[in-house]
This record gives structure tokens, sequence and C-alpha cells, in this order.
């Protein structure tokens, strides 16, 4: 658990962990070197001897203390979770049950449950690993604050976070499962407070500009694909692009839909010949993705040659958004 600030939140996240159904583990609390909970520290520690605070004592930031934690982890798996979120009372027990019996595994994530802001949802990534190897293409399709890792798996690989990317979790995971099988339960065992404060608008910006560039890595990396400069900035899995630019531009919002078009068929294809991918958990990731452009689209898609054949339904449809957008901003410039 890497902590920094936020102490209003910590009690309640280390009590969730006390109300573990699973009851042997120990906790780091990594913190770097000017936190705000020293009094709270001290009550932990002196409370719960499976409660351990470390101090950061390298570059500051949450890479950092992540893979100081991990280095000083003594158990089998390292579970992770951040300061202010709640831990299920049942998530470890049942965890570290399906590692036990998957030793192929060596990441497991939960669902998650978004609280705290005005508007709650559920995070419900993929469950099974050839679902979330292929939606890592475009979106870190794991929850972080949830996931349990295999120990040993990361070690005999060198795998650690990189302190130079804002997605440190994704860039990881890009590399993790390459050489390890990844499972999500498909159950809400975390909530992850989200109150508007986790992530500031500058933060946003970065992580969604480095979100684009790592899923243009990955397609060259994993299918030798080279995404035109001008596309990458529509690949960010944070935030609908083409929505974006459909207020002020129709013919660039046009020209982004056929590109995407494009892409995806690209990468359908370069998957015939490489076979990186499962075919059918490909399409399913394609389909998600497509209805950035497709806002109509209700059913998931059967076929890419159905996927490719709705570029017409995706442009009317920005086409008229476009339209509705363009008559309000008049009808309010008139009544100016």
């Amino acid at each position: 658990m890497p902590y920094y600030r936020g102490w209003e939140y910590l009690s309640e996240a280390v009590e969730s962990l006390q109300a573990q159904t699973l009851q042997g583990w120990e906790l780091l609390i990594v913190a770097e070197k000017d936190h705000d909970a020293e009094d709270l520290f001290a009550r932990f520690v002196q409370m719960d001897e499976r409660i351990r605070i470390l101090i950061n004592p390298g570059i500051p930031g949450i890479a950092a203390s992540l893979n100081y934690g991990m280095e000083q982890a003594v158990g089998e798996y390292i579970a992770r979770m951040d300061a202010d979120d709640i831990s299920l009372p049942q998530r470890l027990e049942k965890q570290v049950a399906y590692m036990d019996a998957h030793p192929e595994c060596g990441v497991c994530g939960t669902w998650q449950r978004y609280f705290g802001g005005e508007q709650e949802r559920l995070h419900c990534p993929p469950a099974e690993h050839e679902d979330i190897r292929a939606s890592l293409i475009f979106n870190c399709e794991m929850c972080h604050s949830t996931v349990m890792l295999r120990k040993c798996i990361f070690e005999e690989n060198a795998l650690r976070y990189d302190g130079s990317y804002a997605a440190e979790d994704y860039e990881l995971w890009t590399r993790a499962i390459r050489v390890t099988r990844f499972h999500n339960l498909p159950e809400v065992l975390g909530e992850y407070r989200w109150n508007g404060q986790n992530i500031t608008q500058g933060k946003m910006d970065i992580l969604s500009a480095e979100s684009a560039q790592m899923t243009a890595k990955n397609l060259m990396d994993n299918l030798g694909i080279a995404v035109s400069p001008v596309h990458i900035p529509f690949l960010n899995g944070w935030r609908n692009e083409i929505a974006v630019i459909s207020v002020d531009s129709f013919a660039v919002c046009r020209a982004a839909i056929r590109r995407e078009r494009t892409l995806l068929a690209e990468i359908w294809t370069a998957n015939q010949t490489k076979a990186v991918y499962q075919q059918d958990a490909l399409l399913r990731t394609l389909s998600r993705r497509w209805k950035n452009a497709d806002r109509l689209q209700r059913k998931p898609v059967r076929s890419i040659e159905q996927l490719l054949r709705t570029y017409w339904r995706a442009v009317l449809f920005y086409a008229i958004a476009y339209l509705r957008h363009q008559i309000k901003k008049r009808l309010c410039t008139s009544r100016q």
C-alpha cells in the first residue's frame, strides 16, 4: 500500500484488510519521506503486529514505492491496494484460492466499484486471459488496486514498475502478459474511491497521451502495424477523441472514423498471419473499440465484416451530432 497524502481515508482502508476472512497476511505501508500520517502509523503498528511501515528510500513516487514494497514482501503472493480504497472481506481469500488452484496464473484482479463521487459505476474488465490479452492493446483492463501478483514470476522475469510512465500499471501489464497468465475474478471485491481529486486535469492529459502512445507501441511490437502519427492521439483509452472533435469539424471527425475503420481491419488482417491473439477475443476487443465510432452499436458484432459494414452508420451518427451542436451554438449566439 503506497502512501503519500490522504490520512482521512487511511484508517478505513486498513480496517477493510483487518476484516478479511483470510487472516494470514502482512500489510506493508510504503510511505514517502514527507508523509502526513505519523500518528496513524504508530497506532497501526501498536494494534496489529501484521502491519509494517516502510519509508521509500529512493526516488519519490508510486512506482518506486511499489517496487520497494515488492522487494521487502516475504509472502508468496503480493496484493495491491491504494490507501484510500476498500477491499471487500473475501477479496484475499478468493484470490489466494484461485491462484493456488491455477499455478500458471501470475496476475489476478477483480471487478471494482467506483464510489465517493456523483456517479457510482462498476469497472468489469474481462475475466479470461485471452480476452485480457487482446484488451490490453487499447486499455488497461486490470483494476490496479485489486490485483494479486505471484511474487516469483515477477522476480524471475525482473518485472518492476517503470516510474517514467504515469500509467505505470498499464505499462507493466503489457510486459507481464508476455510471460504469465492473467485472470480477473468476475465479482466486485474492491472499491475505488473516486471523489474528483484522484486525477488532476493535467495528469488526465498526460495519461491520455501516454495511453495512445502505448497502444501504438503495442500494435508495432505485437503485430508490426505502424499507426499514422495523425491518428495516434485517437488511440487513448481515457476519452473518445472522435466525440471530442465532432463538435468542431465534421470533416476531421469523418477522417478519423475512416482511419479507425482502416486500422481495425489492418489489426484483424495482421493477426490472421501472425496469430498473436485468439480470434474470438480479438473480435470482442475490436467490437468494443469500434463503439467510439459506431455509437449506435447495441450488440457485439459477430464478424469483422459486420463491424466494417457499419462505417456509414457511424458517419451518419456524428454528422447529426455535429449539426445539432452547430444549431444549438447559433441559437445561443442569436439570443445574446
